[in-house]
């Protein structure tokens, strides 16, 4: 369940990319936070060992204004897809809100199917259940299309991945900025109704109802829509102003490069770190209930 604050009106939802390794986890957020700097609280963050793909995580925060009462943080991370890095997997799904799996239309049948096991693993080792969580896929690479390469017509790799078909789904290029942003809005509107009914059974007092509707609201405001043939939003105009947004974009993300050899050191550190965050966190929600 989501991190909610009672002394200070706060909720934090935290939303995870996950899919297999250079599926265009993180182009996809790079592309939001580029185009729609303004609704972010944060600049881009992407910590990876220098000459490699991502290997910790990208993270970028998302603040909105006050649903029913509380102000929501989104804090949304990229899985790394390389199965080198699982217990890497493990931290960053700890507390995980929702799922947008990224799948790569380019990639063999079952390298999808694969990264979609190790993820429900993964939240299985913490505890977690897949099928319980908010999760939509994006079903990613297909300008490649037009380009002549042979790939899997959407609805079986939807159909692989979701044989039932029972979860939303999108067709999607992350290369271009298409249908980028549905996914991820939805997502946390469905994380956002998530925890407003089990609020609803566990605290009936918090007063969340109406809060996954005023988040959807909110949502709608701050993304306006966009332009599919230009990727920019469709409210503005290209131009001077568009160069200038795409360079406050790219000086906007902060890199941390970090020799191979050290990762262990790092993932240790970060994980004693996570885990004290986690006792203070506890601390304080057994204080706020006895007040």
């Amino acid at each position: 369940m989501a991190f909610i604050n009672r002394k200070r009106r706060e909720i934090q939802l935290k939303i995870v990319y996950a899919g297999p390794a250079g599926s265009g986890k993180s182009a996809s957020l790079s592309w939001i936070h580029r185009r729609f700097p303004g609704c972010f609280a944060s600049r881009l963050l992407r910590v990876r060992a220098a000459g490699e793909k991502t290997v910790f995580f990208d993270f970028a925060a998302l603040a909105l204004p006050q649903a029913a009462g509380f102000r929501l943080n989104v804090r949304l991370y990229t899985l790394p897809g390389d199965e080198r890095f699982e217990d890497t997997a493990r931290l960053v799904l700890r507390g995980v809100d929702g799922i947008v799996f990224v799948a790569d239309a380019a990639a063999m049948r079952k390298t999808n199917i694969l990264a979609l096991k190790r993820l429900a693993s993964a939240l299985a080792a913490a505890g977690r259940s897949l099928e319980r969580l908010p999760l939509v896929f994006q079903l990613n690479k297909y300008d490649l299309l037009a380009a002549g390469s042979l790939l899997l017509p959407a609805a079986t790799l939807a159909a692989d991945l979701d044989p039932g078909l029972r979860r939303p789904y999108w067709v999607t290029s992350a290369a271009r900025g298409k249908n980028l942003l549905p996914p991820l809005l939805h997502l946390i509107h469905l994380a956002a109704a998530a925890l407003e009914g089990q609020a609803r059974r566990r605290f009936p007092g918090l007063g969340l109802e109406g809060f996954a509707a005023a988040v959807k609201e909110h949502l709608r405001r701050c993304f306006p829509p966009v332009d599919e043939k230009r990727s920019r939003p469709a409210t503005r105009s290209p131009g001077r102003q568009d160069a200038a947004a795409a360079r406050a974009g790219l000086e906007s993300r902060a890199y941390f490069l970090i020799p191979v050899e050290r990762f262990e050191e790092l993932l240790a550190a970060v994980q004693r770190g996570a885990a004290a965050l986690a006792r203070i966190a506890q601390a304080m929600g057994k204080e706020a209930e006895r007040r």
